[in-house]
């Protein structure tokens, strides 16, 4: 979860949260942006898992890209448009 933190602190200048829900134990990075919202959903990420695809970016990527695209899709996540709520969900911290 760090380095994704990281990596969207690099490219978009959010700090995003890191929270474990006591609840069921699941640790999740969130962010609350409107702009972060838009651009998943633009590159086609956003939504639940019912709409979720591949981004057209990815499948248009080089052959690495897309290996690293599917090498990451453990992770579980929701963008919540209407409040611009963006979290990646993992079921361990690790």
């Amino acid at each position: 979860l760090a380095v994704c933190q990281a990596a969207v602190r690099e490219a978009f200048g959010l700090d995003g949260k890191i929270e474990t829900d006591k609840r069921n134990g699941v640790t999740s990075l969130v962010w609350a942006s409107k702009t972060l919202v838009e651009w998943l959903e633009w590159v086609g990420a956003g939504g639940d898992s019912a709409t979720k695809r591949i981004p057209w970016a990815v499948l248009q990527s080089r052959r690495e890209t897309v290996a690293a695209f599917v090498g990451g899709l453990w992770l579980d996540g929701y963008v919540r448009g209407a409040d611009g709520m963006v979290a990646i969900c993992l079921n361990a911290p690790e």
